[in-house]
């Protein structure tokens, strides 16, 4: 998993270094700022969180999503944020359930 990222990023570049098993080399950020990408930390679930932010901070992509408070200074120590970050009750138990949100507000 942890080449997923890299090997996405070259197949949308025409593919070459993807099938070869090529690490792409790193991609400027998109000029104007328009457009923001970001990744979801949970699709990659087999690799390290740092390893994540550093391999999508050389693409380009300036946020990683849906963490736990105690992995945001991951992304904050390479100058990346977290927009959207996981609730006290996570997925199974979280906002996006109408019938939790009083005891999340609690919490």
């Amino acid at each position: 998993m942890q080449t997923g990222l890299a090997a996405s990023a070259a197949m949308a570049m025409g593919g070459a270094a993807a099938s070869a098993g090529a690490t792409p080399a790193p991609v400027a950020p998109a000029r104007g700022g328009r457009v923001k990408q970001s990744v979801c930390a949970w699709c990659y679930g087999g690799m390290k969180l740092e390893d994540l932010c550093t391999m999508a901070k050389g693409l380009g992509i300036g946020s990683v999503e849906l963490l736990d408070v105690d992995q945001l200074r991951v992304p904050a120590s390479l100058g990346m944020t977290c927009a959207v970050a996981n609730g006290p009750g996570g997925i199974t138990k979280g906002w996006n359930r109408m019938e939790h949100h009083d005891d999340l507000v609690r919490k």
